[in-house]
């Protein structure tokens, strides 16, 4: 009725839409199988669990409830203990060992205490509880002279969430050596920064510290290190195993927890949940029994993810999951009430494909995939 009109959209006149259709018919049968096309080189199939691998952290020893059931205990820090707080306000000014060794970590200096978070700060994985923790500004904060480290063996097991980007590692066991002293520093570039022992790269032991580096989103975090006179060895979420720096030479010297020292103070930012030192080289049997009471109780990684993704093509293309930290979850109602894989966008969940599989070759392919998202990236 009015002139110049060009275009009229009315979703209430239902003759001027046609409804979309999906075609379905085809010549040949419905399909089961997708091998039975040619050239088929990689069949994921979340429905069907028994293509799943899930990591696991098994002991034949009996379970512990603290670090004292395992012999040889040289410091035990457990932020959940109350009683072995003292406080300057809100702030930790001795925080004492419960190994019976009275190795305390103390600050009598106010402006260098740690905050004790009663509060906030960490969050159980799987129920969701509040727990206490010791929380590092990285700015200041610092335990100096905590246990003399000499050439002993020793096996050490620490539960931390770092939440920002610095040099400085979260102990270190020598000021005159912070490039072999130095472990689990919160850095950016992970070209640059290993984490375990050392802040220059030697690349045979960098990918297990991977899960704990800024990069990805703070999390709950437990680190297994272990190093001898000449060696050190590695643990990150109970499950990857490195011997590295077979060159290394003990470092001895005063731990200190918050920083290392090279020229300049480099502190660490985060919260520290529990630290345990052993005496010894423990077995793999007994780290799996520590690592297991920590993990139950600080609600660190599951370790219920998916470790391997089995290919049904027949081509072995199977997809691999680094560590705990980076595996997907499973959902047995994904999507339409079928098990799916389900990835978190906020914990860097990743798979990979073998590096010579067709999947990753220059050759012209159709991929089909059944996906909901669930993140805004």
């Amino acid at each position: 009725q009015i002139s110049g009109l060009n275009q009229w959209y009315d979703a209430s006149d239902a003759s001027t839409l046609t409804t979309a259709s999906i075609v379905t018919s085809t010549t040949s049968s419905a399909l089961t199988d997708p091998t039975t096309i040619a050239s088929c080189s990689l069949w994921m199939d979340a429905a069907d669990t028994s293509t799943m691998t899930f990591f696991t952290c098994s002991f034949t020893g009996s379970a512990i409830t603290g670090a004292l059931g395992i012999p040889d205990c040289k410091l035990w820090l457990d932020a959940n203990d109350v009683s072995t707080i003292t406080l300057n306000g809100t702030n930790v000014q001795q925080w004492n060992d419960k190994s019976g060794n009275n190795n305390h970590a103390i600050q009598n200096t106010a402006s260098s205490q740690p905050l004790y978070n009663t509060s906030s700060g960490w969050t159980h994985n799987e129920t969701g509880a509040s727990l206490n923790s010791v929380y590092f500004d990285g700015s200041d904060d610092i335990f100096e002279n905590v246990i003399n480290c000499d050439t002993t063996s020793r096996t050490v097991f620490v539960v931390f969430k770092s939440v920002g980007s610095s040099d400085g590692g979260l102990f270190h066991t020598n000021t005159g050596s912070p490039q072999y002293g130095s472990f689990l520093p919160n850095h950016n570039s992970l070209s640059a920064y290993t984490g375990v022992g050392g802040a220059w790269l030697p690349s045979a032991v960098m990918s297990p510290w991977k899960p704990f580096h800024v990069t990805n989103n703070p999390k709950n975090s437990l680190a297994t290190i272990l190093w001898s006179p000449n060696h050190i060895m590695s643990r990150a979420d109970s499950y990857t195993y490195y011997e590295g720096l077979s060159s290394y030479s003990i470092q001895t010297g005063n731990m200190q927890i918050g920083s290392y020292y090279n020229g300049s103070q480099k502190e660490w930012p985060g919260y520290l949940a529990e630290f345990i030192i052993y005496d010894r080289e423990l077995s793999l049997d007994e780290m799996g029994r520590v690592e297991t009471y920590l993990r139950d109780k600080w609600g660190t990684t599951s370790i219920g993810r998916v470790k391997e993704w089995d290919d049904k093509s027949g081509l072995n293309n199977h997809a691999t999951s680094y560590a705990p930290s980076y595996a997907p979850s499973t959902n047995s109602s994904g999507i339409n009430s079928k098990n799916t894989l389900e990835f978190d966008q906020y914990q860097a969940n990743i798979m990979s494909l073998p590096d010579n599989s067709v999947v990753q070759s220059e050759t012209p392919m159709q991929v089909f995939a059944v996906i909901k998202r669930l993140g805004t990236q």
